[in-house]
């Protein structure tokens, strides 16, 4: 046995590891997420047999979403501070079972949501189309199609290193042939300035946006800057608020960062683009709101949030400067804060869907869920190298862009030129006016 061999790189390079994350509140957060998807399934079913069907055969929570692999994350992650605080061969060889099944779990899911796709893709023949984020960034098949191979070899990799690991422990394999991967540096917590000609908009936000109207903010930080090609194509600087909301309803903690300098407005009622103003805002036009706010941050405006993740960290170092250097690889010390900003989203995706079906009698697109709604680019944690093996850099964000022109979405400035002081704060009243209306449909 090579235990001090073995302990130096569960130091120096873990496997699975999310070094900071509150473990406890990350599994309440699973379970929450686990009764949620539950519930949006059980929605659908109601409405068609044939979805009822495919749920059971597709679950959401294993094939949409690869919630087995969190679990076992969350195990190997506990197995490998109880390893760090006493070393022994015991410990050794329980953290390498968890990270066998981390890795199985990793694997499985990837499977299960390339099957997945693929008959959606089937049975929706508009996933074969290319699919234009809230940004402008394009997704086209070839693009998922490369997602899946990273996906797969990613996970090939993960077990080989599972593997070295346990040779590593049983003396074959020296520990001078480990320690391969190289990480981008996470950039240091840059003060950024709130644009004075939103200050007022983000107090709006703040008073009628979700996650704010339902919860308390519990921490806040910046304004910081922080470069991502997300929303512009290229690499450009933008500044972010971050904040901890709690749920007052349900007590569940979440992530929440906004973009004090992007704000998209979809433009409602006479001269809006084609089909924008859909059965979800016909209420709004009765009720004469010109524009719906869409945060440019909300987790379905792209694929690719791994920008979350990196910012988390940013501020984590900032507000608990004793974690690990480690965090900066793994940049998973808020993942269970970003799994409660997972839960709201599908929370909104379950009262998106009720209304739609009571609207409409319809359900949600399937494509829409599958690629807006699963979130892969923070399930399978592509940001964390403890997880992430390969050397090339996932490619969630898609292959082009479309030109301005082209967008449904429109800028804050065009709406703040657009409307008057009244008409703004109505339209940033949107979400919770749609909200009140809805209740009073239900009778709640």
């Amino acid at each position: 046995m090579n235990l001090e061999g073995f302990a130096d790189a569960v130091r120096r390079d873990p496997l699975f590891a999310a070094e900071g994350m509150d473990l406890e509140r990350g599994e309440a957060t699973l379970a929450a997420i686990k009764e949620k998807v539950r519930e949006i399934e059980e929605v659908c079913s109601r409405e068609s047999f044939a979805a009822r069907l495919f749920f059971v055969r597709y679950p959401i929570a294993t094939h949409a979403l690869p919630l087995p692999f969190i679990g076992a994350l969350i195990e190997a992650e506990r197995s490998r501070r109880r390893f760090i605080d006493g070393v022994s061969e015991q410990k050794a060889e329980e953290l390498l079972a968890n990270w066998d099944s981390a890795a199985t779990a990793f694997a499985i899911g990837v499977s299960r949501y390339k099957k997945l796709h693929a008959l959606v893709r089937h049975l929706d023949l508009e996933v074969a189309a290319p699919m234009v984020d809230m940004h402008g960034n394009v997704t086209l098949p070839a693009d998922i199609e490369t997602v899946f191979q990273q996906l797969e070899a990613n996970a090939k990799r993960l077990r080989a290193d599972v593997n070295e690991r346990w040779a590593l422990l049983r003396g074959a394999l020296a520990a001078k042939n480990l320690y391969h991967l190289t990480t981008t540096p996470l950039a240091p917590f840059i003060a950024g300035e709130e644009p004075s000609l939103y200050k007022q908009l983000h107090k709006l936000e703040l008073l009628h946006a979700l996650p704010f109207r339902t919860g308390e903010s519990l921490e806040q930080y910046g304004p910081l800057s922080y470069t991502l090609r997300q929303f512009d194509g290229t690499p450009t600087p933008h500044t972010f608020m971050v904040y901890m909301v709690r749920n007052t309803k349900t007590g569940m903690c979440s992530l929440k960062e906004v973009a004090l300098d992007v704000h998209l407005f979809l433009k409602l009622g006479k001269g809006a683009p084609v089909a924008s103003a859909g059965p979800l805002h016909a209420a709004l036009l009765e009720h004469n709101v010109p524009y719906w706010y869409q945060p440019s941050t909300n987790l379905y405006a792209c694929r690719d949030q791994t920008y979350w993740a990196d910012i988390a960290t940013i501020v984590d170092r900032v507000r608990r400067p004793s974690l690990s250097t480690n965090v900066d690889r793994q940049r998973s010390s808020c993942f269970d804060l970003l799994l409660g900003a997972c839960l709201e989203d599908h929370a909104m995706h379950l009262s998106n869907t009720k209304e739609l079906i009571r609207t409409t009698g319809t359900m949600p697109k399937k494509y829409y869920s599958l690629l807006y709604r699963t979130h892969p680019s923070i399930y399978f944690m592509p940001f964390n190298r403890s997880i992430w093996r390969i050397p090339e850099a996932p490619h969630f964000l898609g292959s082009d862009r479309v030109g301005a022109q082209q967008r449904m979405y429109v800028s804050a400035e065009t709406v703040l030129k657009n409307t008057t002081p009244e008409e703004f704060e109505r339209v940033m009243q949107g979400g919770r006016l749609r909200e009140e209306l809805r209740r009073a449909r239900e009778g709640r």
